[in-house]
């Protein structure tokens, strides 16, 4: 397939970007983007970008495309989130950038209610809800506990930081049309939360929507304790090579604390699974996530690197 070349005409109000890597899911996302509710589609565009050398999502994409001029494909083929996310920027039209995740389906709502949060809360990026649809395998205490569900407040609550999940922000905040995801973040993860850090010093103001819904659907292998359990020590990791390394001394000092004694208190996850299985959920996430943030601060953090 010809690569679609990116040269602007007339500029939507929204560019709408998916970054995808070999996942048929790609075309659900773009289809429920094009069932959007309450935005005409002349308003917003549709940018795929794929990570793929082999160009996995080109015939897909295509065949949308044929009856969708509002759908474009881009090769990144980098192998690197980061590369493939700023491919995006380069080639979005709109002074708003969304992003949603190319196993995630939009709800007809969920880009009219990013919209309309923005404009409420006078806010520069608005961050919508994950919710997490699990297979029939997923352990209880898992499913209870939300584990891939994102609940990051009620509409309009202000955010520290941001990931690309389902996300609309302006890229004319001023200083902002230069912000980059680090290549150096592209392969080991936290390359959103770095950018988003550095988007809310530019004096971003970050909000949440809860009426703006992402179903993002959960592979059967990460429903289990082994992969749940990586996935927080790789946070943990993430947050240490984003934040808690730029810190001072006194600083990591405090950190290290702090997951000590987050560790302690969470340490009894098992004990209460079978009577508060969601409580058990959090705990354990939270219990590994810290253990994830000493191993690094002791210099064992080969699992960030993988």
């Amino acid at each position: 397939m010809q690569t679609t070349q990116c040269v602007p005409d007339m500029a939507p109000r929204f560019s709408i970007c998916i970054c995808t890597y070999r996942r048929p899911s790609v075309v659900d996302t773009v289809n429920s983007l094009l069932a959007q509710r309450g935005v005409p589609l002349s308003e917003f565009e549709i940018i795929v970008a794929d990570d793929d050398p082999g160009r996995g999502a080109s015939e897909g994409i295509r065949y949308i495309a044929q009856s969708t001029p509002a759908l474009r494909y881009c090769e990144s083929a980098a192998q690197n989130i980061s590369a493939c996310r700023n491919r995006c920027l380069e080639s979005a039209k709109a002074n708003w950038i969304a992003f949603i995740d190319d196993d995630q389906i939009a709800e007809p709502d969920w880009l009219r209610e990013m919209i309309s949060t923005a404009a409420t809360f006078r806010a520069d990026a608005v961050q919508c809800y994950v919710r997490g649809i699990y297979p029939a395998e997923t352990p209880d205490w898992i499913k209870a506990g939300g584990a891939y569900t994102y609940d990051y407040g009620p509409t309009g609550t202000e955010l520290h930081s941001a990931a690309t999940s389902g996300i609309l922000f302006r890229r004319d905040l001023p200083g902002s049309r230069e912000l980059l995801f680090d290549t150096a973040l592209g392969i080991t993860g936290g390359e959103d939360a770095d950018f988003f850090l550095r988007y809310k010093e530019l004096g971003g103001r970050i909000v949440s929507c809860r009426e703006a819904v992402a179903n993002e659907v959960v592979p059967v292998q990460r429903v289990t304790r082994s992969y749940l359990q990586r996935k927080c020590r790789r946070h943990g990791h993430i947050y240490c090579r984003i934040v808690f390394a730029k810190k001072t001394r006194f600083g990591r000092w405090l950190s290290i604390m702090k997951s000590i004694v987050g560790m302690a208190v969470t340490s009894p996850y098992a004990a209460i699974r079978t009577v508060r299985a969601a409580t058990s959920c959090w705990m354990f996430m939270k219990f590994w996530y810290h253990f994830g943030v000493l191993e690094w601060a002791c210099g064992r953090n080969a699992l960030y690197h993988e």
